[in-house]
């Protein structure tokens, strides 16, 4: 009996120091290749001629606390309509660099490909699992950028999707590393140890 209110009050000790945070893009913005400049996130794909154009949001993160990590992350995005071959997807990209491209010729670089994706025409929302992009950030510098760009981008396919201005969302839920339980955990497995040898105590001396 005893080590089952043990077992229930650690899980309660765990999930407390879980935390959501709903995070807005701190910097959102699109690079055209073919104007040389940086303007409000509009689209992001091919165009016929060969035109390209990325969009990337960064966002500040939750203060790191030792012992913690990045349990889950969604990010989020709508988009308005697209103009599309639907052979040629999207893709999500995780970001090394958090610094803002000045123009085309500046773009931080893509990093690996989260996923791929080909919304349906019409206005829809995007959600995607980035946990394992963003817990890497974590601890770092505390930002972490996405962008997300034509999966063969420059193919010239006449594909492209618009997104709301600055519309990206980043759900963070921030608990427990893997590394040594918190003091609150260890005071209550201490508790329940001290609980059990009593209890075996008593049934001894009853013998």
């Amino acid at each position: 009996m005893f080590k089952k209110m043990l077992v229930g009050l650690t899980v309660v000790a765990v999930a407390s120091a879980a935390q959501a945070t709903i995070l807005s893009p701190s910097k959102a913005y699109a690079t055209y290749d073919y104007s040389g400049s940086t303007l409000s996130p509009v689209f992001a794909g091919d165009a016929a001629e060969g035109e390209m154009s990325r969009i990337y949001e960064t966002f500040n993160l939750p203060g790191y606390a030792a012992g913690t990590a990045v349990t889950s992350a969604t990010f989020t995005i709508s988009t308005d309509f697209r103009y599309n071959d639907a052979s040629n997807p999207l893709g999500l990209y995780a970001v090394n660099s958090d610094t803002p491209a000045s123009s085309w010729a500046t773009n931080p670089a893509l990093g690996a490909l989260i996923t791929s994706f080909n919304p349906a025409q019409g206005a829809t929302s995007q959600s995607f699992d980035v946990t394992a992009f963003i817990n890497s950030q974590y601890s770092g510098d505390g930002k972490a950028t996405l962008a997300i760009a034509g999966l063969t981008e420059g193919q010239g396919q006449n594909s492209w999707t618009y997104f709301f201005q600055q519309d990206g969302a980043l759900n963070v839920t921030i608990g427990e590393g893997t590394g040594l339980p918190e003091p609150s955990t260890m005071a209550l497995l201490g508790l329940g140890a001290l609980g059990v040898a009593a209890s075996r105590r008593k049934t001894a001396s009853k013998q």
